[in-house]
């Protein structure tokens, strides 16, 4: 009977192993595909992070290019109008300068002109001043 009940004994521990292995397998079995959910899981949330990340990063570049892009437009505009300036005092200088190489020109022919006039006259007043000195002297 001793020997009855240790085989009862015998075969209840070892259906009582054989349950407890089952289960810690099935358990295994458990971690290993919750495990597996948690990385697909964590991969998906990681490219989903990356991508928001990107479309920041995206968002944040296109926003300095179009600032850049402003301030150049109206650096652009600013040197555009300070061109028109200078080309409008570059001609309105041009004329002046013309006007004053024609009047100086005038001038310089006029001079030209009263120079040989008060040639002419200092000429003529000499002979006067000759013609009367040997009229005094001949009389």
């Amino acid at each position: 009977m001793e020997r009855k009940h240790s085989t009862e004994v015998k075969s209840l521990a070892e259906s009582q192993a054989e349950e407890q292995i089952r289960y810690l397998k099935e358990q295994n079995a458990q971690l290993t595909r919750l495990l597996q959910h948690e990385k697909l899981k964590s991969e998906r949330m990681k490219n989903d992070l990356v991508e928001r990340v990107s479309g920041l990063l995206n968002e944040f570049v296109a926003e300095r290019d179009r600032s850049l892009e402003d301030g150049f437009t109206k650096i652009k505009q600013e040197n555009g109008r300070v061109e028109s300036s200078l080309n409008g005092f570059t001609e309105e200088y041009s004329r002046k300068a013309d006007e004053v190489l024609t009047r100086n020109q005038e001038l310089s022919t006029s001079l030209e002109k009263k120079g040989e006039q008060c040639k002419r006259l200092r000429d003529g007043a000499y002979k006067v001043i000759l013609g009367y000195l040997t009229f005094l002297h001949s009389d």
